[in-house]
């Protein structure tokens, strides 16, 4: 975990942030110790330099997209991250995506498990978009498409796998022949030090066929506020998200600036366009002068179908 940022430091603290032994031999000049802060050897230190210092990268480091659930293959399936290199106060998020709702607040969307042990915070829910496809009583295909954008802590016991619960909710279609009801969700980890994460500025769009400009509708620009967080040592830095589900082809595509992922899933369907899913992400370090940065990204559009679009950013904190 970071250093504290307000109250008394001491020179074992420091040494225990670097993975140093509890009462044992050390001094500010060590490398190890200097490296928290980036100092050259001899270079004068206070103790309060070491407000929020961390000897643990903040740093992008992984995601995992998830396979197919439908009522076809059962009510859970496991999502795991490509390594077992989770450790406290990492930094998870998710996007969940569901193309065949029933409900008007996406309280039928899948779930996952939480992290577990010392400093685990559960998932919480920055911000869900929900479409409304049909008119009347629901049908397994009234609340076309959904998306969900979550954030976690890992704790001390928490592995690389973690359970999807579909969360079935009648009407679906109880019927192979369709592609609707299908689940899906991407898993990131952020390598960090984080006592805990706060999200900001949420924002969605998107087009079913009970909006009248579904046809002509050719996207937005959207702008993620970053640079409204202070530079103070409050913060490691932030994370910027980005999600959008649904069906379309090229034109579906969103434009977004470089980042530490950008990944597109076709999912081929069986009778209708192919469904299209957009996970994004940048981080950014606490900036050692100036504001974090805004990114502005085009929505792209659906092609004459369905599509969604939602974004955030998460403030980690030290």
């Amino acid at each position: 975990m970071a250093l504290q940022t307000t109250g008394a430091i001491s020179l074992n603290d420091i040494h225990l942030e670097v993975g140093g032994t509890t009462a044992t031999q050390v001094s500010i000049n060590d490398q190890d110790v200097r490296d928290l802060l980036g100092r050259a050897s001899e270079a004068e230190s206070t103790f309060n330099d070491f407000y929020g210092a961390t000897a643990k990268d903040f740093a992008y480091k992984e995601y995992v997209f998830s396979a197919k659930l439908h009522e076809s293959n059962g009510a859970s399936q496991t999502v795991t991250l490509p390594s077992n290199n989770i450790s406290q106060g990492d930094v998870l998020v998710a996007i969940i995506y569901d193309n065949s709702g029933v409900t008007s607040n996406g309280s039928d969307m899948a779930t996952l498990s939480n992290p577990t042990g010392t400093g685990a915070k559960n998932w919480t829910t920055a911000g869900t978009y929900v479409d409304q496809w049909t008119s009347g009583t629901p049908v397994w295909y009234h609340y076309h498409n959904q998306c969900r954008i979550q954030y976690a802590i890992a704790g001390s016991t928490t592995g690389n796998s973690f359970t999807m619960y579909a969360n079935w909710q009648s009407p679906y279609a109880s019927n192979n022949t369709y592609d609707e009801g299908h689940k899906y969700c991407v898993i990131m980890r952020f390598e960090a030090a984080a006592s805990d994460v706060s999200h900001y500025d949420y924002e969605s769009d998107g087009r079913s066929v009970r909006d009248s400009d579904m046809y002509s509708f050719t996207g937005s620009t959207k702008t993620i506020n970053g640079s409204a967080t202070p530079t103070n040592s409050t913060y490691l830095g932030i994370i910027n998200i980005m999600g959008k589900g649904g069906q379309g082809n090229s034109n579906y595509d969103a434009s977004v600036p470089s980042g530490d992922l950008y990944n597109i899933e076709a999912v081929v369907r069986n009778y209708a366009s192919d469904e299209r899913y957009v996970m994004y992400a940048k981080l950014q370090q606490r900036p050692s002068s100036g504001s974090y940065s805004n990114l502005s990204i085009g929505t792209g559009y659906g092609a004459s179908v369905a599509w969604n679009y939602s974004h955030c950013y998460l403030r980690v904190h030290s």
